[in-house]
């Protein structure tokens, strides 16, 4: 387009590495294979080459669009290794001549190439900082000669990429920090029932990716942004106000009350959280990760029920229990899991209409909220004193009075308010390790189960049922703690397309159902529960 034979840029060739390393990993073969170029501006605007890529010599076909989407995020990724990306080699050789001449005093890390270098005295390995891999570094104090490589100290080892991968039928997404509490969280909140794994964050390509960066200083960049002037909007949002702005295609966020900002790119499914304390910010990046899950399966025509559900293992049959707040649900979840069957939710399920007939069910992930009294009543309440006991803890929303409570062996009702009360708040992973209490990670839909509790009548099974309403299916509106503020549905309902509940709906409408009664006699009311999953 210059007229010019040859153009030379610095940004292309960096962005050219970068495209070729991903084909490599694409292809399953060495990068020295790939022979392909990125040019024209560094960046978001740079243009992938891909009729004149090769791989062995031979053309390939180019995921252009995972490609265009990984050179987007890999700044994010590089900054949530390092703590910011470079400037350039200018601003790189300015800053280090800063410290040699001993204008300021800190620590230079510069981007190297694999291999051995020669120190004085020594040769020593020098990696990317951002890759979990020793670095080095050049440390300036108070003077020129005290120029000095000095190895990774613990403190500079947290700005190390960790990786999690979360995936659930068809959607996926990657968290991404340099702590590895908030990856380690997300591995443990969502593992048994989302196919959690740890991945090399190196060879994180392309998809939805949260990244969370213990980074001060990008909380305080973003919070500026926020409130430069631009028009902004408070939203309660996981019950902190949160205040919300636009920065081009971007929606920007600031919550003072957890000291956590936000970035999200909705059309790249890439959303970046930065903060000074790493255990909100692990308890945000999960939230969010299992938004973008959510998102994406809304998008692809999955719907949220507002139900509990077990699978017979045999066969993968569910049955779903519905009712309002109070009705027994997670009780006629936990009671048949305690007898042959395995849990997979105790509040919500996500529901997909498939083949003719059928609704798969697949679970969501969160902790599950039990009173004092159901704990007692189930047996686990002994259980939960001796973990306490031995050092061990429950989900870290748990007011500190239930835990008080469970100490002392006192299982009376604790109450917030008059509606409201106070349960002890248990993660996924320990019904299975604590409670016995097996998981399914999805099923099919075979049976409908409506119990209602009475705590002065003998349980039973009992006549009439009722049909599946509005009530029944979670909503934009139902989803109020969790509004969908960063884009990640992209304009579905927080509940799914209204076309997809009402196939869900009519399709459940065909399948057996039983009304059952339940009180506190809790072996009669599992003896009732099991027969009406027998008859249906």
């Amino acid at each position: 387009m210059s007229g010019c034979s040859r153009v030379f840029g610095i940004g292309s060739n960096l962005d050219s590495a970068r495209y070729r390393l991903l084909l490599a990993r694409y292809a399953q073969v060495s990068p020295e294979l790939v022979r392909g170029h990125v040019i024209g501006e560094h960046g978001d605007r740079a243009v992938v080459c891909a009729s004149t890529t090769t791989v062995g010599r031979r053309p390939v076909a180019v995921p252009v669009r995972a490609v265009v989407e990984d050179l987007q995020q890999r700044p994010a990724l590089i900054r949530c290794g390092i703590g910011r990306t470079r400037c350039g080699p200018a601003g790189a050789v300015l800053s280090t001549l800063r410290k040699v001449l001993g204008l300021v005093d800190g620590i230079e890390e510069l981007s190297v190439p694999y291999g051995l270098h020669r120190w004085p005295g020594r040769t020593v390995p020098a990696f990317p900082h951002s890759f979990r891999t020793p670095a080095s570094g050049l440390c300036g104090r108070q003077s020129p000669r005290r120029l000095r490589p000095t190895p990774c100290s613990p403190r500079e080892d947290r700005h190390m990429i960790s990786a999690t991968r979360l995936e659930a039928a068809d959607a996926a997404v990657t968290v991404l920090s340099n702590r590895s509490e908030v990856t380690d969280w997300a591995l443990r909140y969502f593992g048994p029932w989302w196919n959690a794994t740890s991945v090399d964050a190196a060879a994180v390509c392309a998809g939805a990716v949260v990244i969370a960066e213990v980074t001060p200083d990008a909380y305080k960049g973003i919070t500026l942004l926020v409130h430069d002037g631009r028009p902004t909007e408070e939203v309660d949002y996981a019950k902190h106000p949160l205040l919300v702005a636009r920065d081009g295609e971007d929606i920007i966020a600031t919550s003072p009350e957890e000291g956590i900002a936000y970035r999200s790119t909705p059309s790249s499914g890439r959303l970046v959280l930065a903060g000074s304390d790493v255990q909100p910010l692990a308890l945000a990046a999960a939230r969010l990760a299992r938004e973008a899950i959510r998102g994406q399966l809304l998008r692809d025509g999955w719907a949220v029920l507002h139900s509990s559900a077990v699978v017979r293992p045999d066969d993968g049959a569910t049955l779903l229990a519905f009712g309002d707040k109070g009705a027994g649900k997670t009780t006629t979840a936990l009671l048949l899991a305690s007898h042959g069957w395995q849990l997979l939710a105790n509040d919500r399920v996500l529901v997909r209409p498939t083949g003719e007939r059928d609704v798969e069910v697949v679970p969501w992930p969160s902790a599950a909220a039990l009173g004092l009294g159901l704990l007692h009543s189930l047996g686990w309440d002994d259980k939960a004193r001796e973990h306490l006991r031995a050092g061990g803890s429950f989900h870290p929303t748990q007011h500190e009075s239930v835990t008080e409570a469970l100490l002392a062996g006192d299982h009376t009702p604790l109450w917030e308010n008059a509606k409201r009360e106070r349960k002890v708040q248990v993660f996924p992973d320990q019904f299975p390790d604590l409670f016995d209490v097996p998981l399914a990670t999805g099923g099919r839909a075979a049976g409908l189960l409506f119990p209602q509790v009475d705590a002065d009548a003998a349980p039973d099974i009992i006549g009439g049922t009722r049909t599946l309403g509005e009530a029944d299916f979670m909503s934009g509106a139902t989803e109020d703690r969790y509004p969908d503020v960063f884009g990640q549905a992209r304009g579905v309902d927080g509940g799914g397309r209204e076309s997809a509940r009402a196939e869900v709906a009519a399709r459940l409408a065909e399948l057996p159902r039983r009304a059952v009664r339940l009180s506190h006699d809790i072996p009669a009311s599992a003896a009732v529960l099991c027969k009406a999953a027998d008859a249906i």
